[in-house]
């Protein structure tokens, strides 16, 4: 089971995940983090690439820096799942492709996300259960402001419109479930203060179905 995390910056979603990797297993059942998979031989890499390059060419870029963009994030998607071996795992995705799929759109001449998911769905293996982080600006903005990375750039108004836009997402995984997978779970986590990552995590497996 491929499980993806998907939520603005600042949600929580690496949060949460980490408490769940911590738990090392569920039932007896292996825990394992796709974020950071790194191993890869030359002959995958090779074919990657091969495949993330026919796929960006049939998204069609707006331009060429837009082209590396989406192929960069097409190769890193689908490296980390080649990483599955055993599917009586379940294996964790922080911002998979269906996370990533708006920041594709912007570099595309794909009119929406549901086109851009009719291109790729064919070629790159869709997630069995997607858990949507959501909480409200306030409470995003004032996670982002205690993790202080650099380059993060932000502001209560940015965000708030981010929240807003978060909703073209959750049709478009909408749309995933009820054209091309219909058997795709999909866990809608409401991660205010008032909840921790345990009780986000318990949350989540009360509604997994292993």
């Amino acid at each position: 089971m491929v499980i993806e995390f998907i939520g603005i910056a600042g949600t929580g979603k690496t949060t949460v995940l980490d408490s769940f990797i911590s738990l090392k297993d569920i039932s007896g059942i292996k825990l394992t983090n796709l974020s950071i998979y790194r191993n890869t031989s030359i002959k995958e890499k090779i074919f990657t690439i091969l495949k993330a390059i026919y796929l960006t060419y049939k998204l069609k870029p707006i331009n060429i820096k837009g082209g590396i963009k989406i192929l960069k994030l097409l190769c890193s998607y689908i490296l980390k799942i080649k990483a599955i071996d055993n599917k009586q795992q379940i294996y964790f995705l922080d911002e998979g492709i269906l996370h990533k799929t708006r920041e594709i759109n912007r570099h595309c001449k794909c009119d929406n996300m549901k086109e851009i998911i009719n291109v790729i769905q064919k070629k790159i293996y869709i997630p069995d259960c997607i858990v949507v982080l959501e909480a409200d600006a306030d409470t995003i903005y004032e996670r982002r402001l205690k993790r202080s990375r650099k380059n993060d750039f932000f502001s209560l108004e940015i965000i708030q419109q981010n929240v807003i836009d978060f909703k073209d997402t959750l049709c478009m995984v909408d749309y995933v479930k009820k054209i091309y997978k219909p058997v795709m779970k999909i866990i809608r986590i409401n991660y205010n203060k008032d909840m921790t990552p345990k009780e986000a995590v318990n949350k989540i497996l009360s509604e997994i179905d292993l």
